[in-house]
């Protein structure tokens, strides 16, 4: 009996050390799916936006290529950021063009202004910007003193808020000059160009028109305009129903 006691016990011990084994290797094997569903999913990731981006040159390509539409505007291939696709599947590539919002490294006080809604801000990033205020000498933080070339740098201004780097970011950009396309430009440039608020009136009725009567994104019935001629604000004036005087300020100020 002891010797049958002796055997069944060291047979339930080696159950339990290969039942441990069998739990250990089942999670191992559990974790390697897992990271190979993940290296998969991740690899999958990497190649529709590399095919992202090579589809959206290819638009950029045949755009710039189109003798017949020698403008911008924001119904372009390129500016149609969501297309369904089959089986229910949607493409989304966001592309902006640069020339519709402002410089912020030549943008003036009033722009800045208008854009964040605080004469604090404004005259704090001129100050980060531009290294020939003497008051700088009593500034809580180091100024770059020069262009910044992201707006990213812009957070290292201690009374920036959330709110105002956001307006920002809408409204302004670096390095694309001071020409602004009327057929893209954001509303918050306007209203900065302006001095008015981006839901006024007069700039949502340009926005608007961009569409069309239909409301949709068509070169035919909106208001695209094709170049820059002495009547074009009369054009602008007619396409939203606006005063003339109005659109002369803004392409004077673009």
């Amino acid at each position: 009996m002891n010797r049958r006691g002796s055997l069944l016990i060291v047979t339930l011990w080696v159950l339990a050390i290969l039942s441990v084994f069998a739990i250990a290797i089942a999670r191992y094997l559990s974790l390697e799916m897992r990271l190979v569903k993940y290296r998969i999913a991740r690899e999958q990731a990497r190649s529709l936006a590399r095919a992202g981006v090579y589809l959206t040159a290819a638009q950029l390509t045949k755009d710039a290529q189109a003798s017949g539409e020698p403008y911008d505007w924001v119904g372009d291939d390129w500016g149609v950021p969501e297309v369904t696709l089959p089986e229910g599947r949607i493409r989304v590539l966001s592309v902006t063009d640069e020339q519709r919002r402002l410089d912020l490294n030549s943008a003036r006080r009033a722009q800045l202004q208008a854009v964040t809604g605080s004469s604090d801000i404004a005259q704090a990033v001129l100050d980060y910007l531009d290294g020939e205020d003497p008051a700088e000498a009593i500034l809580p933080y180091e100024p770059k003193d020069a262009p910044v070339v992201r707006l990213e740098e812009l957070r290292d201004i201690p009374i920036m808020t959330p709110e105002a780097y956001e307006a920002l970011r809408r409204a302004m950009t670096v390095g694309a000059g001071t020409t602004l396309n009327i057929n893209t430009v954001e509303p918050e440039a306007i209203a900065a160009l302006l001095d008015r608020q981006p839901d006024d009136p007069v700039i949502q009725a340009l926005v608007s028109a961009r569409l069309g009567p239909d409301g949709e994104l068509a070169g035919d019935d909106g208001c695209i305009i094709k170049a820059i001629a002495p009547g074009t604000a009369a054009e602008l004036a007619g396409c939203t129903q606006q005063e003339e005087s109005i659109f002369v300020q803004l392409l004077g100020a673009a």
